[in-house]
């Protein structure tokens, strides 16, 4: 990154990033919950790819067993796991089939902290509910970052938008791995 570059960067990306907590869902296309997730105080990153399968080195053209995944990095001292996870809850039918393992509505949990807040998440849905529901529960693996061109999809299609990021950002790399929503 050039010195004239970095003046620019947000003061959020230079965050001390050792408080910086990871979720990793799957809400079907992962350009929504890109966008949704993204707009939300606290999540600082995100990032949209592939896991829950078992090809090494997945694409979207030969994405496998795998699922369209949207991971975040978020600061827990502004927004915690729990809310992130009921946000996901809220964002799908949990009741719904996939129509596609690519598609399929999933959380994956990095620790058993977090597992605990997902099942018992899960757990008051389907009591409230009085029925199952079909929304997968993994244990996180691991992530393969999509093409560049579906990473922030949707500010990468607002021409003015993009073309600043690009003289902000000294490669493509840096945008993806930017706080940029």
């Amino acid at each position: 990154m050039s010195e004239y570059t970095n003046k620019f960067i947000p003061e959020v990306d230079n965050v001390n990033h050792t408080r910086l907590e990871t979720a990793t869902f799957s809400l079907g296309c992962f350009w929504g919950a890109d966008a949704e997730f993204g707009a939300i105080e606290g999540i600082v990153r995100t990032r949209v790819g592939y896991t829950g399968g078992t090809l090494d080195n997945p694409t979207y053209r030969n994405i496998g067993d795998h699922i369209e995944t949207l991971q975040v990095d978020f600061d827990p001292q502004i927004i915690r796991f729990d809310e992130i996870a009921g946000i996901f809850w809220n964002s799908h039918n949990p009741f719904g089939p996939s129509w596609k393992r690519q598609y399929t509505n999933a959380i994956f949990y990095h620790n058993p902290q977090q597992n605990e807040i997902i099942e018992r998440q899960k757990d008051r849905i389907v009591k409230s509910a009085g029925e199952d529901v079909n929304t997968e529960i993994i244990a996180f693996e691991k992530f393969y970052n999509a093409e560049n061109y579906h990473q922030k999809y949707h500010l990468q299609n607002v021409v003015l938008l993009i073309k600043e990021y690009r003289s902000i950002f000294g490669n493509f790399e840096e945008f993806i791995n930017s706080t940029s929503a």
